[in-house]
Parts: structure tokens; C-alpha cells; sequence
């Protein structure tokens, strides 16, 4: 098998790559933070429904993987599961998009239609994501995977998508060019042929059968070799704690732009704003967080990308305290910098303040996304890598599940009892989760140096 690898081994690195630059770009649209959350909050009033759909896509990619891995383990190739899986989820997607155009005079349907169609296709989210994991870590050596990860991120969350940032604040500075729902319409479909050009990338991949899969145990057998392992691995224990209170900032997330925008009135087009400060955010920390994987290992990055994570909330709450204290006080403020007198806008200013929490938010993922997984491939046997990858992942999902919900309930409940806006209940959550993530994880071991699962 490694003479199979080091034979492909160029070709699956630069397919791997395009891979993340294009599908990256294109999901980043359908992520949790900024598109997603503000047109839905354009639909429903109800923060909880807003929270749920803005985490679909990531719901589905983790929630189903622990039954997946049951099934992936005894096949010796996993790309037919990939591309078979693929095909089906972004044939929804296209479906809700399509619904978008045809419907753009009853948007509560599209609403209803969204959480159909994104729903549908979370439910094949699971094959793809653990037979994507699977084979990068087989086609892609250990001690290349965190420049490898870089480089995707860099292009997919960097350059490509910084060219996706700039339609966005294209389109939705100029309603009267593209009037609402059609500027949500195009960044959809532009996110979704990304999408579709990325996945075509990474079918090209070159894959060597898995010499060390096995005949399916029967189904009992199998949960119950998922509890010994859990109950036996100590620091796998360790490692789905930290991932669960990691995931806690999912509380806040999805209603950091809802907050600035309702809150502290910022108009729509500054979601593309921050959309592209945050692609310049992914651009150096892809790069720091991938040569921190490779110099110092993945539980360094766990621990500093909670700390950063952490940032964001933090922020969040400070703006709360000030808008609190009648914060924006002017339409224009002006300051004096080397005997030059600046003004700048209470709108402008509350966009620059607003801006470092999607800094924060971005650079974290990046940290999160390297750190994370690339963990559990680096330390897990690889006869049971996909059960490792699968419960970690569906701890993810259902958490994922579950998060975004119980803060927009949270957020709900509070207006409801004070007649203020819940927020920063839930950022005070996700801060202090952040916190002890950070010392969980320091715990942890470093697989590079000790391997204690195998």
C-alpha cells in the first residue's frame, strides 16, 4: 500500500488541495456564522429556528458518522461512498436553491423547503465526511497532513473565498440591482457550482484499497466495542470532553451577525464585510495553525485555537456592555491622529468594532478544524481509525444538534422574561465552555510522542 501512495502521492496532494479551494469557498457560503443565519432571520422570527438552520450543514456532516464507520470499515475502497453520497447531498442543496428561484413570492415555504431539502442532505453528510477523513489519512502521510490542511484552507478559506467575499458585498451593497431574496439567490448558487467543482476535483483521487478492513460484527458487537473503547482509553475521554465544550460555541455563533445587525444596527451588506475579514483572517492563520501542526503537534493547536475561540464571545459581550451604556451616542464621531482630524461614522465604527469577533470566529475554525481532527487520524489505530473518527464526529453532530437550538431558545426565553434581547447569556456561555476546553485539553497527550490509544 505505500508504494501505492508514494506512487499518487502528487496527484492526491494537488487534487486534495483543489478540492479545498473550491468546496471550501463554496460551503463557507452555507457555513454557521454570516450568509446563512442573516437570510433566515429574514424569514423567521424565531431565534431558535434561525440557530438550527444556520448549523444544518454541520449537523448532518457529524451526527450519522458513528452508524457510517459500522458500515465503512469492511469495504476496502470508501471512494464509491464519497462520490455516491456527494451526488446525492448536492442534488439537494441545488433542489432548496431551485425552490428559491421559483418561490421568491412565498418565502415561508422556501423556509419550510429549506429545512427539507438541507435536512435530506445533511443525512448523507455522514458517508461523505468519514469517507473524505478516512481516505486522507490514507492517501496523504501523517507528516505532510498539516501543510496539506493548510494549503486547502488557504486557498478554500484564503484566495478563492476572498474572491467569493467580494461578490457577496457586490450584490448585497446594490438592492437595486439585486433585490431581496435574488442577492441571497446568487451567493447560493455561486456557493453551490463551488461546491460541485470541488467535489468533482477530489473524486479524480487516486485511492489504495485498505488492506486492514474487515467482515461487518454484528451490530451489537460493534456499539459494544465503541463503549470498551470509550470506557478504556482514558485520553479519548479526555479528547470528547474538550470536543464537546469546544462545541459549545455553537451557542453563539449563528447570532453574533443577528446581534449586530438587530442590536446594534448594522445593515445587511455588512455581512460581506465581515465575510471578507474573516477570508483575511484564514489567510496567515491556515498557515500558522498548519506549520504549528507539523512543528509542535495537534494538541498545541487544540489548546491556543480554544484560547482564540475564546476571543470571540469576550468581544461580543464588551459590545453588549457598551451599546448598554448608550453606545453608538452619535451619528459621527472624529478623532485626532498626528494633527490630522479623522471622522468616521457610528455605523462604520460599530462595523469595525463588530469585525475582530468574526476575526476571532474564523481563525479559531481554521485552528479547530486542523487541531481536532487531525488528532484523532495522528493517534487512532488505523484498524479502528473510522470507529474513532465516527464517535467523535457523531458527538459532534448531536451536540451540533442540539447547541444552536438551546441558544436560540435561551436568547428567546430571556427577551420574553426581561424584555431585552437574550445575547449575551449565551456569549457568556460559550466564553466560559472556551475557557475549560482550553484546560481540558491540556490533558491531553501528544500522539506524535506518546500513542496511548494503540
Amino acid at each position: 500500500m505505500k508504494e501505492e501512495v508514494d506512487r499518487h502521492l502528487r496527484r492526491n496532494y494537488v487534487l486534495g488541495i483543489a478540492n479545498g479551494v473550491l468546496f471550501m469557498a463554496g460551503s463557507s457560503i452555507f457555513g454557521p456564522a454570516l450568509i446563512l443565519p442573516q437570510f433566515l432571520s429574514t424569514i423567521f422570527e424565531s431565534n431558535t429556528l434561525v440557530g438550527i438552520g444556520a448549523n444544518l450543514f454541520r449537523i448532518g456532516w457529524a451526527l450519522l458518522q458513528i452508524v457510517v464507520a459500522y458500515f465503512l470499515r469492511a469495504l476496502k475502497r470508501r471512494k464509491p461512498v464519497y462520490i455516491i453520497a456527494n451526488t446525492l447531498r448536492l442534488g439537494l442543496v441545488g433542489l432548496f436553491i431551485l425552490s428559491l428561484y421559483l418561490l421568491q413570492d412565498n418565502l415561508r415555504v422556501v423556509g419550510v423547503l429549506f429545512f427539507i431539502f438541507v435536512g435530506l442532505a445533511t443525512l448523507t453528510a455522514g458517508p461523505v465526511g468519514l469517507a473524505f477523513q478516512d481516505i486522507v489519512a490514507r492517501v496523504i502521510p501523517s507528516e505532510k497532513r498539516g501543510t496539506f490542511v493548510a494549503y486547502r484552507v488557504l486557498g478554500g478559506q484564503g484566495f478563492t473565498a476572498l474572491g467569493v467575499g467580494i461578490v457577496i458585498r457586490y450584490v448585497l451593497a446594490r438592492p437595486e440591482m439585486f433585490p431581496y431574496p435574488t442577492n441571497y439567490l446568487v451567493i447560493f448558487a455561486m456557493g453551490w457550482v463551488l461546491m460541485v467543482s470541488g467535489a468533482t476535483a477530489f473524486s479524480l483521487i487516486k485511492e489504495p484499497p485498505d488492506n486492514l478492513s474487515r467482515p461487518l460484527p454484528r451490530f451489537k458487537s460493534y456499539f459494544f466495542e465503541l463503549f470498551l473503547i470509550v470506557r478504556r482509553d482514558r485520553n479519548f475521554r479526555r479528547f470528547l470532553i474538550v470536543r464537546a465544550l469546544r462545541i459549545c460555541e455553537a451557542l453563539a455563533i449563528p447570532f453574533y451577525i443577528v446581534f449586530a445587525r438587530v442590536v446594534l444596527g448594522v445593515g445587511p451588506e455588512a455581512a460581506g464585510t465581515f465575510y471578507i475579514v474573516g477570508i483575511l483572517t484564514a489567510l496567515p492563520s491556515s498557515l500558522l495553525w498548519g506549520r504549528a501542526a507539523d512543528r509542535f503537534g495537534n494538541r498545541i493547536v487544540i489548546i491556543t485555537s480554544c484560547l482564540v475561540a475564546m476571543a470571540a464571545p469576550l468581544i461580543a459581550l464588551g459590545l453588549v456592555t457598551a451599546n448598554a451604556a448608550g453606545f453608538p451616542a452619535a451619528a459621527e464621531y472624529s478623532f485626532q491622529a498626528a494633527g490630522v482630524q479623522l471622522s468616521v461614522s457610528a455605523t462604520a465604527l460599530t462595523v469595525g468594532l463588530v469585525a475582530p469577533i468574526f476575526v476571532s470566529v474564523h481563525s479559531a475554525a481554521v485552528g479547530g478544524m486542523i487541531g481536532l481532527n487531525h488528532y484523532v487520524m495522528d493517534s487512532a489505530p488505523p484498524r479502528r481509525r473510522p470507529l474513532y473518527l465516527g464517535t467523535s464526529t457523531s458527538l459532534m453532530g448531536l451536540l451540533m444538534l442540539i447547541m444552536p437550538a438551546l441558544g436560540g431558545a435561551t436568547i428567546d426565553i430571556v427577551e420574553k422574561i426581561t424584555g431585552q434581547a437574550g445575547y449575551w447569556v449565551v456569549f457568556v456561555v460559550a466564553a466560559v465552555a472556551l475557557a475549560m476546553a482550553a484546560v481540558f485539553a491540556r490533558g491531553l497527550y501528544e500522539p506524535r510522542k506518546t500513542v496511548p490509544w494503540h
